[in-house]
């Protein structure tokens, strides 16, 4: 089971302390009580299972729900997709999204940003391409290059 890096925990405390200030166009009242939690999609984890991926975000919900008094129903999605589907069609408050899934659900004017993770003043994405030793991509043909150079979110 991996572990949340600092840099996330601080994230998912920020997005969920501002949740209570999130005016909630979905279906439900979800009001952050117990008889009305917020609801929370979660990105499946690397290799994790649902399980394994709940059990790693919970605690910091828990723990959130014990210093606000803010519940939470989490829920994880079967692929990134569908975690973007699901905040675009009203089924969750809260959302935790990779780069690209984020940048897919805010054009589509379903995600606006509330926190992200910060790491020695810095909130940086990698990513790796990989490719089968045989494939007709390689080092030369795949120059660094930036994948959103001018993307800025609306504020």
């Amino acid at each position: 089971m991996k572990t949340i890096l600092p840099r996330t925990v601080a994230a998912l405390f920020a997005t969920a302390a501002m949740a209570a200030s999130i005016q909630v166009h979905a279906q439900s009242a979800a009001d952050g009580s117990k008889a009305h939690p917020l609801r929370v999609l979660l990105i499946p984890a690397d290799g994790g299972t649902e399980s394994g991926t709940k059990a790693d975000y919970a605690p910091v919900f828990n723990a959130i729900t014990r210093s606000t008094g803010l519940n939470f129903d989490l829920k994880v999605g079967q692929s990134y997709g569908a975690v973007v589907e699901g905040m675009c069609n009203q089924l969750a408050e809260i959302a935790f999204f990779g780069p690209v899934s984020y940048v897919q659900a805010h054009q589509r004017g379903c995600a606006q940003l509330l926190a992200v993770g910060v790491e020695n003043g810095q909130s940086i994405y990698y990513a790796g391409m990989f490719a089968k030793s045989n494939a007709p991509i390689n080092k030369s043909s795949a120059r660094p290059r930036r994948v959103a150079p001018d993307w800025q979110p609306r504020q």
